[in-house]
């Protein structure tokens, strides 16, 4: 498993509690579409960390075209921050699973392979060994 520690499911800001549900992290996560690539830069993206923003105050019956804008949230800057990196904190753990997951397939199956060629080359050398050579 990878050693990255992700935030608590839930952030307590002023009067509200978050929670952060696969839906709502799938959600945040889907406004990365090249990965961790999108995510280095997002930080400093203003439309990025509204979205995020937008996404993580949102009722989860809400459908994304439907959610209220950040502007009808009365929101501090502390609070907005805290929020947009919480978002963020948890994207980068998504993405950190998926890699670590991805490179944990990729070594089983090459691991596969090499045992499947070794065999392979066992089976045939049984083979020409036991049905000789002609003279």
């Amino acid at each position: 498993m990878t050693d990255y520690k992700a935030p608590g499911d839930k952030l307590k800001v002023g009067e509200r509690e978050i929670f952060m549900s696969y839906a709502r992290l799938l959600r945040v996560v889907s406004l990365f579409p090249a990965g961790l690539t999108d995510l280095t830069v997002a930080h400093s993206d203003p439309a990025v960390l509204t979205a995020i923003i937008e996404i993580l105050l949102a009722d989860k019956d809400v459908q994304p075209e439907d959610y209220p804008r950040m502007e009808s949230y009365e929101l501090s800057m502390e609070d907005g921050d805290a929020i947009a990196e919480w978002g963020l904190a948890h994207a980068f753990g998504f993405f950190a699973r998926k890699v670590e997951a991805t490179l944990n397939a990729a070594k089983a199956t090459g691991e596969t392979i090499q045992k499947v060629t070794e065999e392979t080359e066992k089976l045939t050398t049984s083979m020409l060994s036991s049905s000789g050579t002609p003279d």
